[in-house]
């Protein structure tokens, strides 16, 4: 029996599935510009492209455990994912976030 994570309780309006997706391309964005994995980068476009065209909210799909129904959506994008949900953002993005910042404040580190 294969188990799913449900998404935490949420106390903020659900997000939309195009927030989500605008932080899976913006994901895709950086890890492109630093020349990361293509076939990671693919992961997360295809993610966008996926969330784009669900017929229902993501949020719903979550609530019910079943992220890792939707094509494309291993462990990590499905746990990305609910971490979205839940706060807005997830730790990948922000610690990608943060080397940027570090390298415009210092650009020769």
């Amino acid at each position: 029996m294969e188990t799913t994570a449900a998404a935490p309780p949420q106390t903020s309006p659900p997000r939309t599935n195009s927030q989500v997706a605008d932080v899976f391309e913006s994901i895709a964005g950086i890890l492109s510009d630093q020349g990361e994995n293509p076939f990671k980068i693919r992961a997360y476009r295809n993610a966008v492209r996926t969330l784009e065209s669900l017929p229902e909210p993501v949020a719903d799909i979550a609530a019910r455990g079943e992220l890792k129904k939707v094509p494309g959506f291993g462990d990590a994008i499905a746990g990305k994912t609910l971490e979205i949900l839940a706060t807005g953002t997830c730790e990948l993005y922000e610690r990608l976030r943060a080397e940027i910042a570090a390298k415009i404040e210092d650009p020769w580190a």
